[in-house]
């Protein structure tokens, strides 16, 4: 199929295009009528709270924590298996009460899960008992 080249063509195309620049001209200015208010952000406590599965927990805290969920859910394992939580919980991943509890905010700021990898961290005290 080859394209027409008249000189006739080529102004009843640009004659096309300026009505279709005319067109979105007027529905812009339509739209400036109307005010919309971007949706309110949620913060991450309150993302947490409304949470109904565990991935929105973990997306709250990739949120407070600046990593992706796929580290989220690494540091979380961390701590399931230094407590040997995996046998008490084996879908500890899936479970929303477990992630709930990971993301309560403290009064350090910090939400439970970086407190615990701190505390993770942290070489036991001389003389301490095990």
């Amino acid at each position: 199929m080859a394209i027409e080249s008249t000189p006739a063509w080529v102004i009843e195309t640009r004659q096309q295009i300026s009505d279709v620049r005319a067109w979105l001209a007027d529905v812009e200015s339509k739209l400036d009528r109307f005010k919309i208010e971007p949706a309110p952000t949620l913060s991450v406590d309150e993302m947490v709270a409304a949470a109904e599965s565990a991935t929105s927990v973990q997306k709250a805290l990739e949120r407070e924590l600046g990593i992706d969920r796929r580290t989220v859910l690494a540091k979380a394992e961390r701590l399931v298996k230094a407590h040997a939580l995996d046998a008490k919980l084996p879908e500890w991943s899936t479970n929303v009460r477990l992630w709930k509890y990971l993301a309560e905010r403290q009064s350090t700021g910090n939400v439970r899960l970086v407190d615990a990898l701190f505390a993770l961290n942290t070489p036991a005290k001389a003389g301490a008992a095990k």
